[in-house]
């Protein structure tokens, strides 16, 4: 799991249940979507609440199963907005 933490001491991370059963979430927000077309799953940026310049933004199509668009969807976050 890759955590960031801001200079005013926020901390950034992709939700999983195991941060909730800590009682260290505060605040959820959705990050993207993953959705179907008709040229397969393709993941979807929702609007970044650091500056919103992202939003609707699809940053992968054409995954054959959502499995593939979900995993892409979790690396991608991980390498550019975590």
């Amino acid at each position: 799991m890759k955590l960031s933490v801001a200079p005013d001491g926020r901390i950034t991370a992709l939700y999983r249940d195991e941060l909730q059963a800590l009682g260290v979430v505060r605040e959820v927000r959705r990050a993207s979507h993953v959705e179907w077309s008709a040229d397969g799953w393709y993941v979807r940026l929702s609007e970044d609440p650091r500056n919103g310049r992202d939003a609707g933004r699809v940053i992968v199509k054409g995954c054959k199963t959502r499995q593939e668009a979900l995993d892409f969807e979790r690396d991608w976050l991980e390498k550019y907005k975590i």
